[in-house]
């Protein structure tokens, strides 16, 4: 099928008059969270590239063989207490996945987090990447093990531990307002 070409190879060739027009817009596409539709196998996404020649390719990822993808992605909402996240399939698996916050860390919850984290039973929690938004960040307790916090002088910070094989997350300390943990990107290795 072609557009604006007579001579398509293939595939879906589009050809635009300049290179300053938009090419391609998807409307109503499913996601891995909200709309779930029946016969996509959201956990096996893959990244999709394009080379300097236009072309589209699927980008490699270790889900595709021997883990699954956007498992853990969500929305989820933190107080002082425990909240599993997501169990891990398997004693060799590792779950990886990146994060952001809403403002409700640190002194008058004034700051929000983002980071990367990466979840084994080998070595327990690696927060490998975090910044915060307005307060400084004191400290990252406890790194490597089953549980590690990001701390600030004052106020709530953000703790994870490894109970078991399930991931769980919680505040340091009570607030008055809700507090999110947004996951994206999430992948795990060796799922069986």
């Amino acid at each position: 099928m072609g557009i604006n070409t007579s001579t398509p190879q293939a595939m879906l060739d589009v050809v635009t008059s300049t290179t300053t027009d938009k090419v391609l817009k998807l409307s109503t596409v499913s996601n891995n969270t909200t709309n779930r539709i029946a016969g996509i196998n959201y956990q096996k996404g893959s990244p999709l590239y394009i080379d300097d020649n236009g072309y589209v390719y699927k980008a490699y990822s270790p889900v595709s063989s021997v883990g699954v993808s956007g498992v853990a992605d969500g929305n989820y909402v933190l107080t002082a207490e425990w909240k599993t996240i997501y169990t891990l399939p398997h004693i060799g698996s590792n779950l990886d996945f990146s994060f952001f916050t809403n403002f409700s860390f640190g002194a008058k919850r004034s700051s929000s987090l983002a980071g990367k984290v990466m979840v084994g039973n080998g070595t327990g929690i690696n927060i490998y990447m975090y910044n915060s938004s307005v307060v400084r960040v004191t400290g990252l307790s406890n790194n490597l093990t089953r549980q590690t916090s990001i701390d600030f002088a004052s106020g709530a910070g953000l703790q994870f531990r490894l109970n078991g094989m399930s991931l769980q997350a919680r505040l340091s300390e009570s607030i008055l307002t809700d507090s999110s943990l947004t996951i994206y990107g999430s992948t795990v290795t060796r799922i069986q």
